[in-house]
């Protein structure tokens, strides 16, 4: 699907962004901070969708982003970057939440 959509689509630079990274297939834990987060800010809004759980492949995927956003975490409390390591939190706080079903 992501394929048919033409760049116009895309009004947004970093929507552009994304749909390149997924087209050219790189892993998501690849990407800049500022990209991963807007596909995890973009998958909790599909969460609340109704009617929308998680299938197996999603899950996963949202497992590799908790794990990826914990390791993050603990980086960020370690350099001491509050402000940095909010942010990640409320992301992750979201993924968790997806993956409960709560979203």
């Amino acid at each position: 699907m992501l394929e048919s959509l033409p760049e116009a689509a895309f009004g947004d630079p970093a929507y552009r962004e994304v749909a390149q990274r997924l087209r050219q297939g790189v892993p998501v834990e690849d990407w800049p901070e500022e990209s991963s987060r807007l596909v995890i800010e973009l998958r909790a809004q599909l969460a609340a969708e109704p009617g929308s759980g998680p299938d197996e492949l999603d899950e996963a995927a949202l497992r590799l982003q908790e794990e990826m956003l914990q390791g993050r975490a603990h980086a960020l409390r370690e350099r001491g970057d509050e402000e940095g390591l909010l942010k990640v939190l409320d992301l992750l706080t979201k993924v968790r939440e997806r993956l409960r079903g709560d979203a």
